[in-house]
């Protein structure tokens, strides 16, 4: 299974080391016999009570509640270790709106509120780095 993740970078699930740069991904395609059938570039939709699991660690990323989001908005994880971690909200360019958290965070549950008043409407992910892997989700802003 391979998941875009800003177009920046793909996690490949089922690997050793499930991160890859664009490079990287672009190296696998020329191997003769890979089984690249389709990578689907486009936006992943998502719901409330869909949740994005990793088979290599059980990191959780909510969707951000409300969505769409008019001002505030809460965004909730789950770490199953303790960790260098951080969440980060992107344009749909892939450039980097705000830095929410990064740094040291126990294992559990956590929340942040976020204060979109300044966004323009429009469509925006906001993505976990863990040690094991990257999350992301879809952020729908309007005013």
């Amino acid at each position: 299974m391979i998941l875009a993740d800003n177009g920046s970078s793909w996690f490949i699930s089922g690997t050793s080391n499930p991160l890859w740069d664009d490079n990287d991904l672009n190296q696998l395609k020329k191997i003769p016999g890979s089984a690249f059938e389709a990578v689907y570039t486009g936006p992943i939709k998502t719901s409330p009570e869909q949740s994005v699991k990793s088979t290599t660690d059980n990191s959780l990323l909510l969707q951000n509640i409300p969505n769409p989001v008019t001002d505030k908005t809460e965004i909730s994880f789950t770490l199953p270790t303790s960790g260098y971690i951080s969440l980060k909200v992107y344009n749909l360019g892939g450039v980097e709106i705000a830095n929410l958290i990064s740094g040291e965070f126990e294992a559990g549950d956590h929340s942040v509120t976020y204060d979109a008043r300044l966004l323009a409407n429009g469509v925006y992910f906001y993505r976990l780095n863990t040690p094991k892997q990257s999350l992301v989700k879809e952020m729908v802003v309007v005013k």
